[in-house]
């Protein structure tokens, strides 16, 4: 088996973690966005894979903004008295 191809799968690997980034403990989110900016991007950026490139890049930026996502969604208020 040829080394691309393996360099290949990882990015794909990859590329399936960050769609299921949610399934993922809330403190290993960012560590896991860090590496794909810093280690998976620029490998797909030297094979010219520029679409996973930029859906890597897009979904890390994602998860580095906002580390953790609201564990519910923000309340509107109600027509409810208060005692």
């Amino acid at each position: 088996m040829y080394p691309y191809v393996q360099v290949v799968v990882e990015l794909a690997s990859r590329l399936d973690t960050l769609r299921h980034i949610e399934q993922l403990r809330p403190y290993d989110r960012p560590v896991v966005a860090l590496e794909t900016m810093q280690l998976y991007a620029p490998m797909a950026h030297a094979l010219r894979v520029d679409g996973v490139r930029e859906e890597l890049e897009d979904r890390a930026f994602a998860v580095r903004r906002h580390p953790t996502p609201p564990k519910h969604p923000p309340t509107t208020p109600t027509n409810r008295t208060v005692r």
